[in-house]
C-alpha cells in the first residue's frame, strides 16, 4: 500500500511543501520517500529542512523495526539515499551537527548526488527495491 501525505509546513514565517509517499506491507512501513521542489537543492537552509524532516520522519516510524528501513529525500529529481538499520537504529547519511560558533553546511548538496532520471540513480533504486521485496517475502 501506498499512502501520499500533502503537507505544508510553516517554520520562521516561511511555507514548505511536502509530499510523503509512505509504502506498507502487512502494516509495515517498508519505505517512504519525501518529495521538494527542485529549487530547495540550492540553498543550505532548504536541505537542512529536507534533512530535518527525513530524520524526524524516522524518529516517528522507525520503532520495535527489526529490518532496514530505507527511504529517499528528493529535491526535484536529485535524491539523496536514507536508511536506519538494526540493532542499534543506526543512520546513514550521518548527521551533520550544527556549530554553535560558525555557519556550517549540514546538509550538504553533494549528498543529493543522483538523479532519478539518470542510470546510477535508477540502478540504486532499483537495488533497494529489491532488497526490500526479499525483506517482505519472509513475511508471508
Amino acid at each position: 500500500m501506498v499512502c501520499p501525505q500533502h503537507q505544508v509546513e510553516t517554520k520562521n514565517d516561511m511555507v514548505d511543501l511536502v509530499m510523503t509517499y509512505i509504502v506498507e506491507n502487512n502494516s509495515r512501513v517498508v519505505f517512504f520517500m519525501e518529495v521538494k521542489s527542485p529549487g530547495d537543492i540550492r540553498n543550505p537552509s532548504t536541505r537542512a529542512r529536507a534533512d530535518d524532516q527525513m530524520r524526524q520522519r524516522y524518529r516517528e516510524l522507525y520503532f520495535d523495526i527489526d529490518y532496514v528501513l530505507h527511504s529517499i529525500s528528493a529535491l526535484g529529481t536529485k535524491i539523496c539515499f536514507y536508511k536506519v538499520s538494526p540493532p542499534d537504529a543506526s543512520m546513514e547519511p550521518e548527521e551533520i551537527e550544527r556549530d554553535l560558533k560558525h555557519v556550517n553546511d549540514t546538509a550538504p548538496k553533494s549528498r543529493w548526488n543522483l538523479d532519478i532520471l539518470e542510470p546510477e540513480g535508477e540502478t540504486t533504486l532499483r537495488a533497494i527495491a529489491f532488497e526490500i521485496t526479499q525483506v517482505v517475502s519472509v513475511w508471508k
